[in-house]
């Protein structure tokens, strides 16, 4: 690769692959919990739909299947897993904006800007989908940006899209990135279309195939009712002008401050020299594509209506190198000024960049290695949500040290985490008790609900996971499950409350004589 002949290039990357190991100190998040939930009931001979219900592609869940029966429960290795895939993506953004022409300086700024800006969202919203995206997103870009059109190209492409649909349903949308690049390239308008058709046909194929366990293990019904049931998720919250408020304040909060001013503002700047064709930006129509595809990832998490941190991750391919050449613009523009102007340029843009968050994320790295995972990870606060770690571990010690059985089962909305520090494997179905405690909840979902109750002998139920988000209410677990008649009236005569646990956590115990 051309890009390493210099010294500086090894350096840039070096810097980018130091920021980018802070990730490996992070611990479970709660998203993540979910998924090695998923994989281990599936490693365990469960099936999906019918063992264990959740809201991603089969895909995701097969995907965290194999990586459990390598990994079991250990989250270092699911984090250095991670680390690896990044550096894969990130040497890959190296060979394709080389081969795109970028300036070699924008493509270096690249290189360390694209790991600031994905550690310094921190571990809840790290190693999500969105993140696994990455890879097969950049080179579908690079596909695009071929003048070569052959049905080959066209194959890889709906190959790619394929993967990232089963990745989540919304990232289909890239097929209109695509259309509207190429529209941007000039290319033949029947063309496009051809093209679009062997995407579409290969991208089924590659969906068909995802799906086959489901489809051969007789489930695919099962499937279809709890993807009825998931559209009342995706059709919350409502349209209307109090959503519009909300989307504008989250949009804005994100792009100043968790992905940064400074970068945002290169951004824009790029933009700014697309529109006056500057002949600066050589590679226009390639940088025109960036912003195409950077839109086109926006407007899928507008259409998800979600308004999470992690869900923004997924334009930072081409968002980062947005940023990356609007900075190398600014900074070729302003190296002539007065050095006093230049230091002064330098502080601000130093104190308003990702550079502060990744100083004080260091502490990940640091902690762990001074006290120890268990004791750092214990002083966390999981995002705005106040859930802290430390009350898993409490939970999971009471349960290793008091419970002999593996029939424990969590009533719990927001976080799984206990989970991967039992002793034995989990084995009920619900990483959400939202999917049947809110009103919406099918009875098919009650009723898988009820026969895991009826099976365990100890229950942990919380009464703080307060989740409008996916409720519809201001409920927790306790009040909501309080609310279902059948449900509470089985656990008040069939168990009796041992303990409560960092004063969230219920345990119940089936009474000896039930």
């Amino acid at each position: 690769m051309k890009y390493f002949l210099d010294k500086y290039d090894s350096l840039a990357l070096a810097l980018g692959l130091l920021i980018l190991s802070i990730a490996m100190f992070f611990p479970v998040s709660s998203d993540m919990a979910t998924f090695i939930q998923g994989g281990m009931i599936l490693n365990n001979g469960g099936t999906l739909y019918v063992d264990y219900f959740d809201v991603k592609p089969p895909f995701v869940y097969y995907f965290f299947e194999f990586l459990y029966s390598i990994f079991g429960k250990n989250i270092t290795l699911y984090r250095l897993f991670d680390f690896v895939y990044q550096t894969i993506f990130l040497l890959s953004c190296i060979y394709i904006f080389e081969k795109l022409d970028f300036r070699k300086n924008a493509i270096r700024l690249f290189t360390v800007l694209m790991p600031m800006a994905y550690v310094t969202l921190s571990f809840p919203h790290t190693f999500q989908v969105e993140s696994l995206l990455f890879l097969p997103l950049i080179w579908y870009y690079y596909l695009s940006s071929k003048s070569n059109s052959s049905i080959t190209n066209n194959i890889l492409k709906g190959l790619l899209l394929g993967l990232a649909i089963n990745l989540k349903y919304t990232f289909g949308i890239l097929l209109l990135a695509d259309i509207l690049y190429l529209i941007i390239q000039r290319k033949n308008i029947k063309a496009i279309a051809f093209n679009t058709i062997i995407q579409l046909s290969i991208a089924f194929l590659v969906t068909l195939a995802l799906f086959l366990p489901v489809i051969l293990s007789g489930n695919f019904n099962s499937f279809i009712d709890f993807f009825d049931y998931m559209k009342e998720y995706s059709n919350y919250p409502s349209l209307g002008f109090s959503w519009l408020q909300n989307t504008i304040k989250f949009g804005t909060a994100f792009f100043t401050e968790n992905y940064s001013l400074v970068l945002f503002l290169g951004a824009l700047y790029t933009i700014f020299k697309i529109g006056t064709k500057d002949r600066e930006v050589e590679n226009i129509v390639s940088v025109k594509g960036l912003l195409v595809f950077a839109l086109v990832l926006f407007t899928s998490v507008v259409i998800e209506r979600k308004l999470l941190i992690y869900h923004e991750q997924r334009l930072f391919p081409f968002l980062v190198m947005l940023s990356s050449v609007g900075l190398y613009l600014i900074f070729a523009e302003i190296k002539y000024y007065k050095k006093l102007t230049i230091a002064m340029i330098l502080f601000v843009t130093v104190f308003f960049s990702p550079i502060p968050r990744v100083i004080n994320i260091l502490k990940f790295p640091l902690g762990v290695i001074k006290v120890g995972e268990r004791e750092f990870y214990s002083t966390l606060i999981e995002g705005n949500e106040g859930r802290i770690l430390n009350k898993h571990f409490a939970v999971a010690d009471y349960i290793n040290e008091n419970i002999k059985s593996d029939k424990v089962l969590l009533i719990n909305t927001g976080g799984n985490e206990m989970i991967c520090y039992f002793e034995f494997d989990y084995k009920y179905s619900f990483p959400q008790s939202a999917f049947y405690l809110n009103d919406k909840a099918p009875e098919y979902l009650k009723e898988k609900a009820f026969v895991n109750i009826k099976d365990a002998e100890t229950i942990i139920l919380q009464n703080n996971d307060h989740s409008h988000i996916m409720f519809f209410n201001d409920d927790t677990s306790l009040s909501s499950i309080q609310k279902n008649l059948v449900i509470w009236d089985y656990i008040v005569t069939n168990f009796k409350q041992d303990t409560i646990i960092e004063d969230n956590f219920l345990i119940f115990e089936r009474n000896s004589s039930k």
